[in-house]
């Protein structure tokens, strides 16, 4: 067998994980998010001195790197079966911490605060947990890309064949599912102009996503790189799904459905295709027809659906974390959100017994990729509110300012 028939081997065939390995990474990251800001305050006391936040020093991206990016590292490779243990201690500390935090603003409240280092200040306006989210995602997304070819990288954890749920399905759902989050941020009512606008402006945004896919579909075939044609097909890949996503957008707003109904109803109607026609049948059937680019690349195009469904799920979200004054607070919005799209999730996978496929994108896919998405966001919101953080890390700046790029490098 030669080497690249080995490496698709060992990508092949995979069954993932239970929910609870699979949520540990995710948790720890909201985790190590509150540990490095009981740290960093720590070592301001200590003297390590603050830095211009529009130029920070070399201390300061390399606390962050060991305070942010090392654990989680270690919670996706060799830490792994330890991970529920320290999210436990992890989240016992912040507790202590917020609590004695509390008590002393509050039996001293004339004393200044002490003035955190710079290059914990954000750049511009944003609000600081959802660029903290986002950050962490593309971290999390990085090392799995990087780590997934070793063995040090749980199997469990790499994408599942077909059906089952692994940190790198769920991966690829919250990336949808965040780009969809920072879509809302400018979302207001349509109106016919502004919808042939947003088609126009989409197209020229799809294009240098369908470029690069292009061109890595190009490197990939010329190099003779493995492939795991059952992930999205033949010639497809997530650039071209993530070139496709902002047309589709644009056109199903023309019915002025709004985010959350557009995003379910397309996960329902695409969910009865899959279980009254042949449809399912089709996309798993070992058979493609050469020459027939739908028939090679089918993974690809039928997903498209379910990862649309997410992405307005996540703009219907970012409708609400972006508005200047909302009518609930964020915390009822959040748990709103969290509590139906759990029930949904229940209802699909253990009431109706249909499993989660990434392959397929099907509506338990969406239902568990919305209800973690949500989660994570608002235990980001919730540690920042314990904890009176309102800094962003200099490490999560940069990623988040660089993060096409970054990507691009890693995949």
């Amino acid at each position: 067998m030669d080497y690249k028939a080995r490496k698709e081997l060992f990508v092949k065939d995979l069954q993932g994980a239970d929910m609870n390995t699979v949520s540990q990474p995710i948790i720890a990251t909201v985790v190590c998010h509150g540990l490095w800001f009981l740290v960093r305050k720590l070592s301001s006391r200590l003297g390590v001195p603050p830095s211009n936040p529009e130029a920070p020093s070399w201390i300061d991206f390399f606390l962050d790197f060991i305070l942010i990016c090392i654990p989680l590292l270690a919670t996706m490779t060799g830490f792994q079966p330890q991970v529920e243990n320290l999210n436990i201690i992890g989240s016992i500390t912040i507790l202590i911490a917020s609590l004695v935090l509390r008590n002393k603003s509050k039996s001293r409240p004339e004393k200044v605060k002490l003035k955190v280092p710079g290059s914990l200040k954000s750049k511009g306006k944003q609000i600081p947990y959802i660029s903290i989210y986002r950050s962490s995602l593309m971290i999390m997304t990085c090392i799995a890309i990087l780590a997934v070819d070793f063995h040090v990288f749980p199997r469990f954890h790499a994408k599942v064949e077909t059906f089952g749920s692994s940190l790198m399905d769920l991966g690829v759902g919250t990336f949808i599912f965040s780009s969809g989050l920072i879509s809302g941020r400018g979302a207001s009512q349509p109106s016919q102009a502004r919808i042939k606008n947003d088609l126009a402006v989409s197209l020229i945004k799809s294009f240098p996503l369908w470029v690069i896919g292009i061109v890595r579909l190009i490197s990939v075939k010329l190099s003779d790189y493995q492939e795991h044609v059952t992930e999205y097909g033949v010639h497809w890949n997530f650039f071209f799904t993530l070139g496709c996503l902002p047309v589709l957008v644009a056109i199903l707003e023309i019915f002025n459905a709004g985010a959350a109904i557009s995003g379910w109803a397309t996960a329902l109607l695409y969910q009865a295709l899959l279980l009254y026609t042949p449809l399912q049948g089709y996309i798993l059937s070992p058979t493609r027809i050469m020459g027939d680019l739908i028939s090679m690349n089918r993974e690809g195009l039928c997903s498209l659906f379910g990862y649309l469904a997410i992405f307005f799920v996540g703009k219907d979200l970012g409708t609400v974390v972006f508005r200047s004054s909302s009518r609930r607070p964020l915390s009822i919005e959040f748990g709103g959100r969290f509590l139906v799209y759990l029930g949904f999730y229940l209802v699909s996978y253990y009431f109706m017994g249909i499993p989660i496929s990434r392959r397929l994108a099907n509506f338990s896919y969406v239902a568990w990729v919305s209800c973690i998405g949500v989660a994570q966001l608002g235990g980001f919101c919730l540690i920042n509110k314990l904890l009176d953080i309102k800094q962003v890390p200099v490490i999560h700046q940069e990623v988040n300012f660089n993060g096409l790029l970054i990507f691009l490098v890693v995949t």
